[in-house]
């Protein structure tokens, strides 16, 4: 920019006042348009950015690696959200693994929901089998409860109870979870070897309440190497006091969404000694 108002400066010195009055009215708003969206431009505001890991890559889905979406909306008048969206991606032992499924059959999973539950369940199953070093058990539930297999690594069994199961009745958190007690009663544990109860529902308990929270306490207290997995299902984007009552770590589900979540809840991850979040705002600005 400075060489080229210099040869502007050394042309117009020839130049009589009219020419150089013109010349330089027009130099003027040139520089103005050049300048003027840049400065406007450093001030548009940015919906959202993205902050990732460093030492491990995100984009690649590297294990133990994660992404922070920091967005931000107006709320009201001189209000506004931040919002901080963290997405890892998981790390496991990969150890040996024993698990428990425990559906909701209910009415409430009439149709769709449980079709989806029936076909990414039965993906997770052959997956999780193709490992002759993994088993899994089959509770099912709805007013009552009912035992389907205790641990096995008979995958076409299980494969062919899981597509015959139907919805029916109301939802009954207690009677399940007596039946893993069940199970557990003759479990000989092994070292390095990971015990889960996948628990998946779509309503709320509304037999036996709450029967259940007493029964949880008592599997952790009996067992306490035991992992519980909550997946709520098809029910908001809020964990519900009633599947943190009897479960470690709670899950989100949708029926578009249940794949991965059901892979993400079959294993015990590993977690970080920290996770530290520090966001600085200029209060020149704003009242926080």
């Amino acid at each position: 920019m400075d060489k080229v108002i210099r040869k502007i400066k050394e042309g117009i010195k020839n130049l009589n006042g009219k020419q150089k009055l013109g010349i330089i009215s027009g130099v003027v708003l040139f520089i103005l348009l050049i300048t003027v969206p840049f400065a406007f431009a450093s001030l548009t505001p940015v919906k959202s950015v993205f902050i990732t890991s460093e030492k491990l890559n995100y984009q690649e889905q590297e294990p133990g690696s994660w992404q922070i979406e920091k967005s931000a909306e107006w709320t009201g008048v001189g209000k506004a959200r931040i919002t901080f969206d963290l997405d890892t991606i998981l790390r496991q032992e990969g150890n040996p693994m024993d698990i428990i499924f425990v559906l909701d059959i209910s009415g409430s999973m009439t149709g769709d929901k449980l079709t989806r539950v029936k076909e990414d369940a039965t993906e997770l199953i052959e997956t999780l089998l193709s490992s002759g070093d993994n088993r899994a058990a089959l509770i099912t539930f709805e007013t009552g409860s009912t035992l389907i297999s205790d641990f096995t690594n008979e995958k076409e069994y299980l494969l062919n109870e899981i597509n015959n199961l139907s919805s029916t009745g109301k939802t009954n958190y207690y009677q399940p979870l007596k039946h893993v007690e069940s199970i557990l009663k003759t479990y000989q544990r092994e070292e390095n070897r990971d015990t889960i109860v996948l628990f998946l529902t779509d309503g709320y308990p509304n037999v036996d309440i709450p029967n259940q929270i007493a029964e949880y306490e008592f599997l952790k207290d009996e067992y306490p190497w035991l992992v519980i997995n909550g997946v709520q299902y098809e029910m908001g984007e809020a964990i519900l006091d009633p599947i943190k009552q009897i479960s470690d770590n709670q899950f989100l589900a949708d029926m578009e969404t249940l794949n991965n979540v059901l892979f993400d809840a079959s294993v015990i991850a590993i977690p970080y000694e920290s996770f530290t979040i520090t966001d600085y705002i200029d209060d020149a600005y704003f009242d926080i």
